[in-house]
């Protein structure tokens, strides 16, 4: 008999062309999941009439639906995907929130009415502290919100303890780790390779060290910045410093910082700095550059790391709120520092001239990798658990 093909729901407010973590990690799953016999339809905001309502991206259904503009938009979006999903549920054997909150609540509780199950993607880890009536007001809904899904997929146990500690159901979540491709992300086969990947990025010096991320204040890029500039002046360091990602200068919230990014990489090429924006192909940066920067202040199992990983570049980062020992061993496969830019300088001057360490490291970590964060593995499990609840 014929295994039932499935029909995953997912919602996600940030969807390309707009960078999201969670939505670019899914539609790389496009392809494993459909050789599992699941199909992958992500429901998310439509930026403007130019948009189509439904399109085909990347082997995936894209529904595009408009939200109201302003203060409540992220809150109008999830009602409108709700209604949406309750709507077409016959559709549906399951829907996935990569986004949600307390506006989630109604649908899921009646999807759960109709028998649809309601899967919360717990990626990043999650502050409930606070004072004050309206911090306890915001954690309420917030918990609220989360606790209206049935169930819930951590990519750490780090995380899943994380919401258990509000009251999420210990036995409804499952700790799915996100998964690395090893057939598109590994290491340069030899030094030839590395040095045609250079030049087709073009990448030049002995050294280069990379950042790869969002511009923005969690990802800690102005403290890399400014430790770097100390390292090339205090301890004359050698090589450069490339930036990867886009901005989100629309997000008004974030104008302050960008005021003081700019006035910060306004003289970045004195110091070996270069900007670059979003690239399709950053594995061939991880294959070409020799560190990796990683300072962000909150975090789950980013896809980055394991990426970084499997490509066999050593990498400096810092005990980011979310890291555990199942991201990876302090000294052991990752060096740690802080965000602290004159401790970054140092550890930048001592980890750079330390070739050994830097290899060492290399190799750990890729190993690790290969023995635990295999996408193959992930899928099956997301696959396993996709078909259980769909009975």
């Amino acid at each position: 008999m014929e295994e039932k093909a499935l029909n995953i729901l997912i919602v996600s407010y940030h969807f390309p062309p707009e960078w999201a973590g969670p939505a670019e990690r899914f539609l790389r799953y496009v392809p494993g999941f459909k050789k599992r016999n699941i199909a992958l339809h992500f429901i998310t905001r439509k930026h403007g009439d130019q948009q189509c309502d439904k399109t085909q991206h990347r082997g995936a259904t894209v529904i595009r639906i408009k939200a109201k503009p302003g203060k409540y938009n992220f809150e109008s979006f999830l009602l409108n995907a709700g209604h949406y999903a309750y709507r077409h549920r016959k559709n549906y054997d399951l829907v996935l929130y990569m986004s949600y909150n307390y506006a989630s609540i109604p649908y899921n509780l009646l999807l759960r009415w109709k028998g649809k199950p309601t899967i919360a993607l717990h990626t990043m880890a999650v502050n409930y502290a606070g004072w004050g009536l309206k911090a306890k007001l915001i954690k309420w809904l917030s918990v609220a919100g989360l606790r209206s899904h049935q169930y819930a997929i951590s990519s750490t146990q780090y995380l899943k303890a994380n919401i258990a500690s509000v009251g999420f159901p210990e036995n409804s979540i499952l700790v799915i780790s996100n998964g690395v491709d090893l057939n598109r992300f590994q290491p340069p086969r030899n030094k030839k390779e590395k040095q045609e990947v250079k030049k087709t990025l073009n990448l030049n010096g002995s050294f280069n060290a990379l950042f790869v991320g969002l511009k923005s204040p969690r990802k800690g890029v102005l403290p890399l910045v400014r430790g770097w500039k100390m390292y090339k002046e205090k301890y004359r360091g050698k090589g450069n410093l490339i930036l990867v990602g886009p901005e989100r200068r629309e997000n008004s919230a974030l104008a302050s910082f960008y005021s003081e990014w700019d006035e910060e990489v306004r003289d970045a090429e004195r110091y070996d700095i270069y900007l670059r924006g979003s690239a399709s192909n950053i594995e061939d940066y991880f294959k070409a550059c020799d560190l990796f920067a990683f300072l962000s202040d909150l975090e789950g199992l980013p896809n980055v790391l394991p990426e970084a990983m499997a490509c066999g570049i050593p990498i400096l980062m810092n005990a980011y709120e979310g890291f555990s020992d199942e991201v990876a061993t302090p000294g052991h496969q990752v060096y740690l520092t802080d965000r602290n830019p004159g401790q970054i300088a140092a550890d930048l001057s001592r980890l750079i001239e330390d070739s050994d360490k830097l290899q060492q490291l290399s190799q750990n970590a890729l190993q690790w990798i290969r023995e635990k964060h295999d996408v193959e593995m992930s899928l099956d499990k997301f696959a396993g658990f996709f078909k259980e609840l769909s009975r």
